[in-house]
């Protein structure tokens, strides 16, 4: 007879046996860079930009962050033109203003639960204070050489900071008097880093070349029982491929090792079995070798292989999500390619 433990101990024998002898997809991510097109390409004739950035106002000083080592602002940069010092030699003007700058504050009465002890609390009033901040500013992109604006925006936009309840309202306008210019100054600080960073996403998005990246899985495959050498092979590959391509036009070595790679997943996508545990390619790596195949596709910019292979990789619920990203970013870059 055998015991509950010694069977449950044998339950456990039996299932690793067979999970070291089932496939496994054995996936590890694999970066790969790419250069994004805009979504309004400039006219051919612009090759050159100037942008500035400037403080109008005695209000408010930029952070340290953003300033050059001789305390200059550090200029917005776009993607895929050649920046020049000279305004009046540029194709293309860019130019983020701060205007002005705003704050106030008030503090209110708070109520609250003081803890005796662990079964206790009395109501106790105490107070907490606000601080808001407002930015005022305007961004611009003027084609000079074709004699328009691409982009003219004035926007105020806040951001704000609340304290915690203090045990006393006097406590609260201390508190309040003491740290406001320091809260100010913070958020006035986000204000223009945000300000800062959203005009320069949005200028390389619509018209530069940014370069970006993504991160995605690839299978190798794992068990005892089965060679996996020719999977591991393309990972290698693919991999390495990945790593020494700079983001732009794929040259001859690229494309020929992309192609390398899906034979070698077209040769093993053969080979697949359904519904069998045992086999070297069954179910549970089937739909990671179409995504492996998808991400390939991706490389080679081959869009319609990239959405036929990621509907059958997205068969398998572990990669509905990577799938739908990459469905995304893949539809997204074919709208700019045609665009161009």
């Amino acid at each position: 007879m055998v015991r509950p433990y010694g069977f449950f101990v044998l339950l456990i024998c039996v299932f690793l046996f067979f999970n070291s002898n089932a496939q496994r997809p054995n996936t590890k991510k694999v970066e790969f860079k790419y250069v994004q097109p805009p979504s309004s390409p400039l006219p051919e004739n612009v090759k050159t930009y100037h942008s500035l950035i400037s403080v109008k106002t005695s209000l408010f000083t930029a952070p340290t962050n953003t300033r050059d080592n001789f305390g200059r602002l550090i200029e917005l940069e776009l993607k895929g033109y050649e920046q020049i010092s000279s305004m009046g030699d540029a194709d293309i003007l860019i130019g983020l203003n701060i205007n002005n700058v705003s704050w106030e504050s008030d503090v209110e009465k708070a109520k609250y639960k003081q803890k005796i002890n662990d079964s206790t609390y009395v109501d106790k009033e105490g107070g907490r204070y606000f601080i808001k901040a407002s930015m005022n500013y305007s961004k611009t992109v003027k084609d000079v050489k074709n004699d328009k604006f691409l982009m003219s925006d004035v926007l105020t936009k806040s951001n704000g900071f609340t304290s915690k309840i203090l045990p006393s309202y006097n406590q609260a306008i201390k508190q309040r008097n003491n740290t406001a210019s320091y809260k100010r100054n913070n958020l006035y600080n986000e204000l223009f880093l945000q300000a800062k960073n959203d005009f320069k996403y949005k200028i390389n998005d619509v018209y530069g070349y940014p370069l970006k990246r993504i991160y995605n899985p690839i299978a190798r495959g794992k068990g005892r029982k089965h060679d996996y050498s020719d999977l591991q092979k393309a990972f290698d590959l693919f991999n390495n491929s990945s790593k020494n391509y700079n983001g732009h036009d794929i040259n001859e070595e690229l494309e020929k090792n992309i192609l390398e790679c899906i034979k070698i997943w077209d040769l093993a996508i053969q080979q697949y079995v359904p519904k069998k545990r045992k086999a070297r390619i069954g179910d549970r790596i089937i739909g990671e070798l179409y995504f492996n195949r998808a991400y390939a596709y991706f490389v080679l910019r081959d869009w319609n292989q990239v959405y036929s292979n990621l509907s059958k990789a997205n068969e398998s619920k572990g990669l509905k999500k990577a799938s739908k990203t990459l469905d995304l970013i893949t539809k997204n870059l074919e709208k700019r390619y045609t665009l161009q």
